[in-house]
């Protein structure tokens, strides 16, 4: 059922593709036209001051304080009165500074992202971010490497899969912050004989990352060559028609660890070294270290 709505006809009106980054690109606006709407909002949800969020999983947003403002269903507005715009800009600001984290909960919790349009996000996502007026989330480094991967990498993994870039990147760029991450727990026990990393080594789609206790000697590589077929073998498997299983192998001989994963980012990523580290632990906890 259509309604009157002659508080927005003529008015400017914000797009959700107005939105650059998180500013706000006038250019952009256009004229209210239309004369009939499917429950219009009143007229003080269109006067400033206003933070505007994006429907979006990049969660753009800004504040608008200049003159009354249409937007659409795309966009969630924030009304305030007179005084508010401090309280705005501050929740502004919150988005701004934790914005990595707050993506990663959106994307663990939203019920409409992934389906439809694959990046778009519900109002009750927004509204229901979480918000501490004067304080901060206190997300440690290992957690904010976990929201990092979770944004950056898991969620295209979801919803792309082999085209997305944890698949389709080799790990060569990425080895070195596996590594550091991965070192940087183990050391937190074992840091009188920290654990250094090591040259990789590489045979086609496969890479071995050593690391050391002790001793930044390097490993002897000769010979290495005639392990590709059994490499292969080890790290994949063939089940059924449709089925591929992808391994990867931990071996622990003498002060030396060694990872031989497939070449794909999936699995050299700086949260799945936080994993590692901790499966690491508990392995040598067995082994009586």
């Amino acid at each position: 059922m259509s309604r009157d709505a002659s508080h927005l006809i003529g008015e400017n009106l914000f797009p959700s593709s107005a939105f650059k980054s998180d500013q706000i690109d006038l250019n952009k606006f256009q004229v209210v036209q239309e004369r009939d709407f499917e429950g219009p909002r009143s007229a003080k949800n269109f006067t400033p001051p206003l933070l505007l969020v994006r429907k979006h999983i990049g969660l753009q947003h800004a504040v608008w304080e200049d003159s009354y403002l249409a937007f659409k269903n795309e966009i969630v507005g924030f009304a305030g009165k007179s005084d508010d715009t401090t309280k705005l800009k501050a929740v502004d600001r919150w988005i701004t500074e934790n914005r990595k984290a707050l993506q990663a909960f959106v994307a663990l919790s939203s019920s409409r992202l992934f389906k439809k349009k694959a990046t778009a996000i519900g109002a009750s996502d927004i509204r229901a971010l979480p918000y501490d007026d004067g304080g901060s989330l206190e997300i440690s480094d290992n957690e904010a490497i976990i929201a990092a991967d979770i944004v950056d990498y898991q969620s295209d993994l979801v919803r792309l899969g082999d085209d997305s870039d944890a698949l389709k990147k080799s790990a060569e760029n990425a080895l070195d912050e596996f590594a550091r991450v991965y070192c940087s727990q183990i050391n937190v026990v074992y840091g009188l004989n920290a654990l250094v990393p090591l040259p990789a080594y590489f045979w086609p789609g496969v890479v071995c990352q050593p690391f050391s206790f002790g001793d930044a000697s390097s490993v002897d590589w000769s010979g290495a060559d005639k392990l590709r077929g059994r490499i292969d073998r080890l790290l994949k498997e063939q089940r059924g028609s449709s089925i591929n299983v992808t391994r990867i192998a931990r071996v622990y001989d003498d002060r030396f660890v060694f990872f031989i994963k497939p070449n794909r980012l999936r699995y050299w990523l700086r949260s799945i070294a936080l994993r590692d580290a901790d499966e690491t632990l508990s392995d040598l906890r067995l082994q009586g270290y």
